[in-house]
C-alpha cells in the first residue's frame, strides 16, 4: 500500500502521455487547407502589430501551409484575410491567413489592412449568385433594362448605326463573340439597338421610330457608340470608342469605366 501514491502518479503520466499522443494522431490526420478550429484559434498566440504600410494592390507569389504556390495579385486585406486574383486572371478570392505559409502569415500579419475589401466580398457574391450564367444580346431595350434591375447588374446598350462600315463591323465581333458573352455573364446586361440615321430613307415602322427613340436619350445620332448604365446611379458613362475595334478592346473599355463607377 506504501507504493500506491506512485503508482497513482505513474498511471496519471501515462495516461496524460497517451492523451497527447492521440492529439498529435488527430493533427497530423487534419487536412493543413482545412480552417483552424475554435480551440486551435484560441491556443494561438496573438499576432503581432503591423507595423509595415503598403500601397494596395500588389503582386506576391503565396504559399499555402502545404507547399503550393501561386503568382497573386493581392488586392486588400482585412484583420486576417486576403482578396486576391491570380495574376492575369480574373476570378477573385477571399482566403483566411491560418491556410498560408509561415512566412507568407509573418508577412501579412506585419502589413496594415488596405484595399478595397469589400469590393472583393462583392464581386465574389455576385458570382457565386450568378452561376455560369451566359449574358444574352436583348433587342427590346424594356426588357433589357427588367432584366439589369432584377439582376441587380449594369446595363451595356451597343448603338450599332446602319450603313456604318465600323458598325457592321464591331456588331459581327461582340454578337457572336460566345467569350464576350461568358464574360457579359459575370457582369453585365446586354442590349443591341441597331439605328437608322436621320437621312435614312427606311420605312419609318414602330420598331424603327423606338430605337430612334432610346439613340436620342442617350444622345446619339449617326456614330457607333456603347452606353453604360450603373445601378443606382442616375446619369450613364459613354465608352470611349477611342482605339476600339475588338471584343477585347470592348472589354478592357468597358473594365475602365466599372472601376471608374466602383462597381
Amino acid at each position: 500500500m506504501k507504493n500506491s501514491p506512485l503508482l497513482i502518479i505513474g498511471l496519471a503520466l501515462v495516461f496524460a502521455g497517451c492523451t497527447d499522443l492521440s492529439k498529435l494522431e488527430k493533427d497530423d490526420e487534419k487536412d493543413p487547407l482545412d480552417p483552424a478550429t475554435p480551440e486551435e484559434m484560441a491556443s494561438e498566440k496573438p499576432a503581432a502589430a503591423a507595423t509595415q504600410a503598403v500601397r494596395y494592390p500588389f503582386e506576391r507569389v503565396i504559399k499555402d501551409l502545404s507547399g503550393r504556390s501561386i503568382e497573386a495579385t493581392i488586392l486588400a486585406k482585412l484583420d486576417s484575410e486576403i482578396g486576391f486574383e491570380k495574376v492575369n486572371g480574373t476570378q477573385k478570392f477571399i482566403l483566411p491567413l491560418d491556410r498560408l505559409s509561415e512566412e507568407d502569415q509573418a508577412f501579412f500579419k506585419g502589413i496594415y489592412d488596405g484595399g478595397d475589401f469589400q469590393s472583393v466580398s462583392k464581386v465574389i457574391a455576385r458570382a457565386a449568385r450568378l452561376g455560369d450564367r451566359e449574358a444574352v444580346w436583348n433587342r427590346d431595350f424594356e426588357r433589357a433594362e427588367r432584366e439589369a434591375d432584377k439582376l441587380g447588374l449594369p446595363r451595356l446598350t451597343a448603338f450599332f448605326i446602319a450603313g456604318d462600315p465600323r458598325s457592321k463591323a464591331l456588331e459581327k465581333e461582340l454578337l457572336f463573340s460566345r467569350a464576350f458573352r461568358e464574360w457579359a455573364g459575370q457582369n453585365l446586361v446586354l442590349c443591341a439597338i441597331p439605328v437608322e440615321p436621320p437621312q435614312s430613307r427606311m420605312a419609318i415602322t414602330s420598331v424603327v421610330a423606338e430605337n430612334r427613340r432610346v439613340a436620342e436619350l442617350y444622345g446619339v445620332t449617326d456614330s457607333l457608340s456603347l452606353a453604360l448604365n450603373i445601378p443606382e446611379k442616375e446619369d450613364f458613362y459613354r465608352v470611349s470608342m477611342e482605339g476600339v475595334e475588338t471584343v477585347e478592346d470592348v472589354i478592357e473599355a468597358v473594365e475602365k469605366l466599372l472601376k471608374k463607377a466602383k462597381w
